[in-house]
């Protein structure tokens, strides 16, 4: 093998992994992560879909065609996440009437207008919305262009969800309710989101924009909203299934099984894992009956954790009493932080309560990174949902989402200047969650659960 081969195979190898990373900075997720003011918010359309699937597919061709052998060990690394994210991509375009990914992150959902699709995007936007710098009379359109883009993307809302129902696939009776409330709830925030002070604008306003603005919201956002809403009258409700699951649609148990895999990293059949997570419940189900003899506790689970909910030590009702409960974890571990890890990320983290719009339709809360405009990570959590259950559980959710969980290694990737961005900005489910739950555990071998509820 000649120096020149490998040198064309290591060009050759870059322009992939730098094709890929144009590919993966075009999400909204990835361009708040990176400080970017987007020009439009992203496209939920069939044909964007249809675009994102040729890239992949030519991708896949090219690193197919190359032989990796000699490539520099980073280089290769990076050149096998671009293979996965391109493989993923690939198959978008098939998939999209089922499934669909709107945050460009690899989480795929069946219906849009629900938290861990709708909810997730809007968030992204709604930052990005509040963040928009006015710094030249140019950006007072460039506003009012992301205003028209906003109506637009509920609108490829509307027409995916029409689609799909006009295929057969309506969302559950059980989740229409929550869809509804989703919907209701970001309407509700449409002025808190769009309206621009005058301070903001930093002399730059004009009565022309304010009038525009005002007609957007008003004839453009708040209509995409309610004919959204519109979707789910009567007769979509009488059609919709009680059952829940995608295998009940058509193409859906084989989806299912290629995202099994796409999230496991294994060659795992659903079955599998369906078997894999009981055999594992059978193990945690018999480390709780020791957990309850130690305490001397006759019943059963379900009375130990009526007990559980019954006693005020594990009770909060407020905002600032939940996250007082969180901060007496996140104190608790600290003192021993240096002794189990030899680095640390610069970004700090802490808990705030989850945003309205979202604590109808989703159940814990979500890990939010940090981003050049807030140093520091988040774990947002439904103040709604906690408020009415017991809290022994949130040592170990604290331990999953922030330190030395989600926190620690989110944090610290996106610090790791070594990277390509193609890596830094990456995720593989199986290893987020993989080291979250590692995490969690760990903190119980280091003493963390002091308190017998709390294991």
């Amino acid at each position: 093998m000649t120096s020149d081969s490998v040198s064309r195979r290591i060009g050759t190898a870059q322009r992939i992994v730098e094709d890929a990373w144009e590919e993966v900075r075009r999400g909204p997720y990835v361009q708040q992560n990176l400080g970017i003011m987007p020009s439009r918010l992203p496209d939920l359309s069939f044909a964007e879909v249809s675009r994102k699937s040729e890239v992949g597919q030519k991708l896949l061709k090219r690193i197919d065609a190359l032989d990796p052998d000699g490539l520099p060990h980073d280089l290769a690394l990076s050149l096998r996440v671009a293979r996965s994210r391109a493989g993923i991509w690939a198959r978008e375009a098939d998939w999209y009437w089922t499934v669909c990914d709107p945050s460009c992150v690899g989480f795929f959902g069946m219906f849009l207008p629900t938290a861990y699709c709708a909810g997730f995007l809007l968030n992204f936007a709604h930052a990005t919305i509040r963040s928009f710098r006015f710094q030249d009379t140019g950006d007072l359109d460039r506003y009012l262009g992301l205003a028209a883009d906003y109506a637009r993307m509920f609108d490829q809302m509307r027409e995916r969800t029409v689609g799909q129902a006009e295929r057969g696939m309506r969302m559950p009776v059980l989740q229409i309710a929550s869809a509804r409330t989703l919907i209701t709830g970001f309407k509700g925030q449409i002025r808190d989101v769009w309206s621009v002070t005058p301070e903001r604008l930093g002399g730059l306003g004009t009565a022309a924009f304010s009038v525009e603005l005002e007609r957007r919201i008003n004839h453009s956002i708040a209509p995409a909203f309610d004919a959204l809403l519109a979707v789910f009258d009567d007769d979509y409700l009488a059609k919709a299934p009680t059952a829940v699951g995608m295998g009940q649609y058509a193409g859906g148990a084989e989806i299912y099984e290629a995202l099994v895999r796409v999230h496991t990293t294994q060659d795992l059949s659903p079955q599998q894992v369906f078997e894999k997570g009981h055999a594992r419940m059978a193990q945690i189900e018999a480390q709780k009956a020791k957990v309850r003899d130690e305490l001397g506790f006759k019943g059963d689970d379900a009375a130990f954790l009526a007990s559980i909910a019954a006693d005020p030590r594990w009770r909060a009702e407020t905002p600032a009493a939940i996250t007082a409960v969180f901060q007496r974890y996140i104190d608790r571990l600290a003192p021993r932080f240096k002794e189990l890890f030899r680095t640390a990320p610069n970004a700090d983290y802490g808990v705030e309560p989850l945003p309205e719009a979202l604590q109808g339709s989703m159940t814990f809360g979500y890990y939010d990174a940090p981003r050049p405009d807030r140093n520091s990570g988040r774990y947002l959590f439904n103040s709604a949902n906690l408020s009415r259950q017991p809290l022994h559980n949130v040592a170990a959710l604290n331990y999953h989402e922030l330190v030395p969980g989600h926190h620690l290694h989110m944090a610290t990737q996106r610090e790791n200047t070594a990277l390509h961005p193609l890596r830094t900005h990456s995720f593989v489910n199986a290893y987020n969650e993989g080291w979250a739950e590692y995490a969690a555990t760990l903190a119980g071998e280091v003493g963390m659960y002091e308190q017998p509820e709390e294991r």
